[in-house]
C-alpha cells in the first residue's frame, strides 16, 4: 500500500487559476505549474482548516501522470511526502495566510479611531512649495509639520517649480530645522537651489536632452555624493545617461522611465513585464501579501499643493485641505475611501493572471497609458 501524507512546505506560496496553480518558492524564486484536476483539488484540501496543512494521499489510486506530478512538487522542493501508517498522526503545517495585526479595515470601522495611531500609517509627506508661480505658506508648512510629532517615520520631500525663486526660503528653513524629519529636496538640475542645510538630502533630476553646463554647475554645488535621477524616454536617453555617470564618475543614481505620450513603444520593450522578468529574483512572502492588501507605490504617502489641498498621488483625487482637515483625519479619510493607497490589481485581466500579486501594485504608469496592465502575459 502506497499511502503518504503530503504537505506543502510554509515557505511555498499557491495561486489558483482556473485551469491550473502556481506553486511559488519564495525562498529561491522556483516555480511549478500544477495542472492535473486531482493534483489541483490535493492542493486546495491542503488549505481547508480541518485539514492542518496536509493531505494522506494513495498513490495505487491515482493515474501515473498524476503520481509523477506529486513526486515533481515534491523532488523541486515545494512540497514533501511522509509514508503514512495507522499508527502515525497527521502531520501539521502552519500555513501562512495573509492576517495583518492591524488591518486598516478593521481599524476605520472603530467609533473612536486614535489619532496617532492613524499617524503610524503615515511615512512619507510631499510639500510642494511652489506650482505655477504660487508659493505654499510656512504658516501652513509649520502646521503640518507640528501634526507629526508623534508620527515614527517622517520622511519629508520638498519640491516645487522654479525653486530658486520660492520667496519664503528662509522661513522655511528655520521651520524645517524645528523638527526632527528626514528631508529630500528634489531639485531640476538645470534649476538648482543653495544652502539646503546640512540634514538635507538632494535629489537632482536630469531630464534630456541634457545642458551639460547647467549639469556641471549643479554637480560644483551639490558634489556626486547625492542621488540622481535620470529621466528616460528612449533608448538615446539611456545611453546619454550613461556617457554622464561615467564621465563624472557618479555613484548613486536612478533610471526613471518617463511617458511623453509618444514613447510607448519604448514602454512595451522596456517598462512592460514579462514573464520571464517576474521569475527574475524572489519575491518574499511580505511583498506577496503587500500586494493583496495595499499599493507598495502609493500607502503612506501624502502630496500637500500650494493651495493646501492634499492628495494621495499624483492622479488621486483631492482628500481634503490642510487649513481644515488635521493631518489624521486626513488618513482616516483615505483609510475609508481609499483614492490610491490600497488599490491592488484587481481589475481585469490582473484579476485572472496567476501571476496576479507577485507583479508590483499599479503605478502611475497605468493611468498614464491608460492601461490596467503593463505586461506581456496577456495579449492587447
Amino acid at each position: 500500500m502506497k499511502t503518504y501524507w503530503f504537505i506543502l512546505r510554509p515557505d511555498v506560496y499557491v495561486s489558483i487559476g482556473d485551469n491550473r496553480l502556481l506553486l511559488y518558492n519564495t525562498k529561491n524564486g522556483e516555480h511549478f505549474f500544477v495542472e492535473s484536476i486531482i493534483c489541483m483539488r490535493i492542493v486546495h484540501e491542503i488549505y481547508e482548516p480541518e485539514n492542518n496543512g496536509s493531505v494522506k494521499i494513495d498513490f495505487n489510486l491515482m493515474e501515473e501522470s498524476e503520481k509523477q506530478e506529486i513526486l515533481l512538487i515534491a523532488n523541486k522542493g515545494f512540497g514533501s511526502l511522509y509514508k503514512a501508517s495507522p499508527s502515525q498522526k497527521r502531520p501539521m503545517v502552519l500555513l501562512p495566510i495573509l492576517s495583518l495585526r492591524r488591518d486598516a479595515d478593521r481599524e476605520i470601522g472603530l467609533p473612536f479611531f486614535n489619532g496617532r495611531n492613524l499617524l503610524s500609517y503615515l511615512t512619507e509627506l510631499t510639500l510642494v512649495i511652489q506650482e505655477k508661480g504660487i508659493p505654499l505658506k510656512p504658516s501652513a508648512i509649520d502646521i503640518v509639520l507640528s501634526q507629526l510629532v508623534y508620527s515614527s517615520r517622517k520622511h519629508i520631500i520638498v519640491e516645487g517649480d522654479k525653486l530658486p525663486d520660492y520667496p519664503y526660503w528662509a522661513e522655511l528653513k528655520l521651520i524645517l530645522a524645528n523638527y526632527n524629519n528626514k528631508y529630500t529636496y528634489k531639485v531640476r538640475y538645470n534649476n538648482p537651489i543653495k544652502n539646503v542645510g546640512s540634514c538635507s538630502g538632494i535629489t537632482l533630476f536630469v531630464d534630456f536632452p541634457v545642458d551639460y553646463k547647467a549639469f556641471q554647475t549643479s554637480l560644483d554645488l551639490y558634489g556626486t555624493d547625492l542621488l540622481i535621477s535620470f529621466q528616460i524616454q528612449s533608448e538615446h536617453d539611456y545611453d546619454e545617461a550613461w556617457l554622464l555617470i561615467e564621465r563624472n564618475s557618479l555613484k548613486k543614481y536612478e533610471f526613471i522611465p518617463k511617458y511623453n505620450g509618444n514613447n510607448r513603444d519604448f514602454f512595451q520593450r522596456y517598462v512592460f513585464l514579462k514573464e520571464h522578468e517576474i521569475f527574475s529574483k524572489p519575491i518574499s512572502f511580505r511583498e506577496i501579501f503587500c500586494h493583496q492588501k495595499i499599493n507598495t507605490h502609493y500607502f503612506g504617502k501624502l502630496i500637500v499643493f500650494p493651495d493646501g489641498s492634499v492628495k494621495t498621488a499624483k492622479y488621486s483625487i483631492i482628500i481634503g485641505n490642510i487649513s481644515q482637515d488635521p493631518v489624521a483625519k486626513l488618513v482616516y479619510k483615505e483609510m475609508k475611501h481609499n483614492t490610491s493607497w490600497r488599490k491592488i490589481r484587481n481589475e481585469k485581466p490582473c484579476c485572472n493572471c496567476l501571476y496576479q500579486f507577485l507583479c508590483p501594485s499599479p503605478s502611475d504608469y497605468e493611468i498614464e497609458l491608460g492601461l490596467t496592465n503593463l505586461c506581456h502575459v496577456y495579449k492587447r
